[in-house]
């Protein structure tokens, strides 16, 4: 039960780390800011729709899967840039979470 509250804890005082340096504008880690305006061009070619989108994204030549820039695409058409990173800072935090609770399942 105390680790439950411990990591809980250090969940919550990281999570709002985060939180503070994106408010206060506060660069965390540089290497982010430079990938989210690199990618970001990838994002705006869903701007138009999702076929318009494929159709650019294949002329890029990137060997990712264009479903997340479409997603955050929608996200940036209904609920703005600003909610939106809000948004993603929170999804990307969870990683950390998901990733360790696979690491405690029983490798069959």
């Amino acid at each position: 039960m105390l680790k439950n509250k411990y990591f809980i804890l250090s969940y919550t005082i990281f999570l709002t780390h985060l939180y503070i340096s994106f408010f206060v504008g506060e660069v965390t880690n540089l290497g982010a800011l430079i990938d989210n305006q690199i990618t970001f061009q990838y994002v705006e070619m869903f701007f138009g729709g999702f076929q318009k989108g494929i159709i650019e994204f294949a002329k890029s030549g990137q060997r990712v899967s264009p479903l997340f820039f479409f997603f955050i695409s929608i996200f940036y058409d209904s609920i703005g840039e600003h909610l939106t990173r809000i948004l993603y800072i929170f999804l990307c935090s969870l990683i950390p979470i998901i990733f360790l609770k696979f690491l405690k399942q029983d490798i069959i």
